[in-house]
């Protein structure tokens, strides 16, 4: 296969990489962009913008359509949802790193030469992307070919061949940069030793301190009713740490969820249905015809398994079922479930087997998919008619084997030494361990088809392997209980206009039937999920369509149906006085206590009379330190060991997180340090802060206008 064969063909793969590379916070992929150039035109409004530069929806949309595609291949199962609100988060993250990185790169003047995008596809190092995308199948990797091949494409006139190569090109750019502004950050890592000192020196005081202490909880200063905190002091705190304040734009809704799970009936109904077939299963002739024709959640392979695999329910109950026989209906994991005893054979510990592979795909080492190469029907003639027949008529296996068989062994003779079980595709497998040595005969796998002889089984046949079917139905949610669900929600909807009724109705009426109430604060304008009940953007839409008090209409999210009331709305900026009080409230509140202590010991003279005016006891300390503080709060140790004050009563009531102190230095002094190596303190800090990501840094400096709920 040529090489550019090989980016063709791995051409739609790149965009797996740029999701990859946005999940864990870096680069842009430029080639997914650039395929969005390629394919998409003009309009179509903004998704957003960072430091001025707007992210064009036509381009961004294309990109998450790659992005979904490869989601839902990576995560099968995946609802429409999740898929496009984890392809939209990535993208989003793909774009914002790729535009505050390149503004970076530009005023730096950071780029790629020629001359390096040469070195980083046939140099001693190559880009691993490199390797990876432009290997030959099958082939070790060959830079200088490689590179020759690419020059050759970009000299040519095929548009198309041009194109892809500079599409892959720009990407390997965007990794060598990305390389070269961390090192910036990486190589320059250092800490001065002085530093480190001094930093030991300060760990290595010791202090003895006398003190009184007055916890804020502490009964003397009455309840906490009495220090009443205002919303104008909560702003003007608010107003002086902005920065500590800001809130992006979210909603709180209180609701109530109806479930449309399962009933009872609808369980019974299920296994109602197993057990009417289990008769016919028992009796069928051709198990997999039974099954193909009434259905069954598990499908049956056909396949052996090897009782040590096994992992179902009542494993030890059905694996003593005769051959022929079946157990259930029995329960397991939201399925009512028959199993049928199809085969049980007993079989050795590995085997040695040759073949002969006439294919009929091949398949693909990234992805794992299978690409036709050959009519199966007449590579199904071939094998009786040449491969086959000339082995009858004398012709040796290693010689038929080396001339015609696809398989990467074909010059040791298609042999294959002590196989253990499940080593090779299921039919395959089957067959090398079922039958007996001397055995020969044809299996088809997704490979193509094998000319197989089983030559020697290794150990003693005492491996148990079944073959299992299973008739499977899941239990459902029947028409009736579902339409029960959301004739109660919309019912409850109906009737509930505002908050006050919905508290109202839910109190009187959804209340004493056993419904609960669930609060969702902080719901993000692009969420996708409504927390644990499962993935809606449309009801987190309907959240943000409605204004502060409105009732939204049921939305069915995961298994139930959701009435929400918008208890709150937060603009993008800083903080109200609501949103902060809780994070400000105990701060001020306990601000006002100390003033309260202040006014009762009035003057710090004595500790005692401080104690007495507060009826504490003096308490003592020996050997604090920033490594053990021995009861006095952290961020007050530093008074201790100030100069000034040793041997003295600080004149001033030091305010703490948890309690607020009067202080008496009695001493200071030093204590060695069990470990104090600063060659090794700063081989430390170096090594941590080369890892640092400052791509976040350059994120969080950004200006971001974010406006993807209006397109999705």
């Amino acid at each position: 296969m040529s090489i550019i064969q090989t980016i063709r063909d791995k051409y739609a793969k790149w965009a797996v990489v740029g999701i990859a590379l946005a999940i864990i916070g870096f680069l842009l992929m430029d080639v997914n962009q650039g395929q969005s150039r390629i394919l998409s035109g003009s309009g179509g409004g903004n998704v957003g913008s960072v430091n001025g530069t707007s992210i064009k929806f036509n381009e961004f949309s294309k990109q998450v359509e790659l992005a979904s595609r490869n989601i839902e291949s990576q995560q099968p199962g995946i609802s429409s949802d999740a898929k496009q609100g984890q392809a939209v988060d990535a993208i989003w993250n793909q774009e914002i790193a790729k535009i505050v990185l390149d503004e970076e790169l530009d005023r730096l003047g950071i780029s790629v030469s020629e001359t390096e995008r040469a070195d980083m596809i046939a140099g001693e190092r190559p880009l691993q992307a490199a390797q990876q995308y432009l290997s030959q199948q099958g082939q070790p990797y060959d830079g200088a070919q490689a590179l020759q091949t690419i020059n050759s494409i970009r000299r040519g006139n095929n548009a198309s061949q041009k194109e892809q190569v500079a599409e892959l090109l720009k990407f390997f750019d965007r990794v060598r940069l990305e390389e070269k502004y961390n090192a910036l950050f990486s190589a320059a890592a250092n800490i001065p030793r002085w530093i480190l000192e001094s930093e030991n020196a300060d760990a290595s005081r010791i202090a003895s301190a006398s003190f009184v202490r007055v916890m804020y909880t502490d009964s003397l200063l009455g309840p906490d009713s009495i220090y009443k905190v205002t919303d104008e002091e909560v702003m003007d705190y608010v107003n002086k740490h902005k920065k500590r304040f800001k809130q992006t734009e979210s909603r709180s809704v209180s609701y109530v969820s109806f479930s449309a799970a399962p009933s009872k009936a609808d369980s019974l109904a299920a296994r109602d249905k197993v057990a009417e077939l289990t008769e016919g299963f028992k009796n069928a002739t051709d198990t997999k015809a039974y099954l193909d024709r009434e259905g069954t959640d598990l499908p049956y392979g056909d396949n052996y398994t090897r009782v040590a695999d096994i992992q179902q329910s009542f494993k030890d109950t059905f694996l003593r079922v005769p051959v022929g026989g079946v157990f259930g209906p029995y329960l397991d994991n939201a399925h009512y479930i028959t199993v049928k005893m199809v085969d049980s054979k007993m079989v050795p510990d590995s085997v040695t087997v040759r073949h002969i592979l006439i294919a009929t795909a091949q398949q693909d080492p990234q992805t794992g998919a299978f690409n036709q190469i050959r009519d199966t029907t007449e590579a199904r003639q071939f094998i009786n008619d040449s491969v086959i027949a000339l082995i009858k008529s004398g012709v040796p296996f290693d010689s038929v084997c080396k001339k015609y068989s696809a398989d990467g062994n074909k010059d040791q003779g298609g042999i294959y030494k002590n196989v253990a079980w499940g080593k090779m595709v299921p039919t395959f497998n089957d067959f090398i361990f079922t039958q007996a040595p001397g055995s020969k005969g044809v299996v088809y796998t997704d490979f193509g088809f094998h000319y197989i002889e089983v030559l020697n089984h290794h150990g003693a046949a005492k491996n148990r392997v079944v073959k299992l079917a299973f008739l499977s139905r899941e239990i459902v949610t029947s028409t009736e209980t579902e339409n029960d669900a959301a004739s109660r929600a919309n019912n409850f909807a109906g009737k509930a206009r505002d908050e006050k009724s919905f508290n109202e109705i839910f109190e009187k009426e959804l209340k004493p039937q056993g419904l609960t109430k669930g609060i969702m604060p902080n719901l993000l304008p692009t969420s996708y999920t409504f927390g644990s009940l499962g993935e809606s953007r449309k009801l987190v839409k309907a959240v943000y369509d409605a204004k502060k008090g409105e009732v939204v209409q049921p939305e069915k999210v995961g298994m139930n149906y959701v009435v929400a009331v918008v208890t709150e709305v937060l603009n993008e900026g800083t903080q109200n006085a609501s949103a902060a009080r809780i994070n400000v409230e105990y701060t001020l509140r306990n601000k006002k206590k100390a003033g309260a202590i202040r006014k009762k010991i009035g003057n710090i003279t004595t500790l005692e009379a401080a104690a007495a005016a507060l009826g504490k006891q003096v308490e003592r300390a020996d050997s604090i330190s920033s490594a053990n503080t021995k009861g006095i709060e952290l961020q007050l140790v530093g008074a201790l060991f100030n100069p000034a004050n040793k041997g003295k009563v600080i004149p001033e009531l030091l305010a703490g997180n948890q309690a607020m102190y009067v202080l008496q230095v009695n001493s200071t002094g030093t204590a060695p340090l069990t470990s104090a190596n600063v060659t090794a303190q700063r081989a430390t800090y170096i090594s941590q802060h080369r890892n640092t990501n400052m791509l976040q840094a350059l994120r969080e400096a950004a200006k971001i206008k974010d406006k993807r709920k209006e397109f999705y």
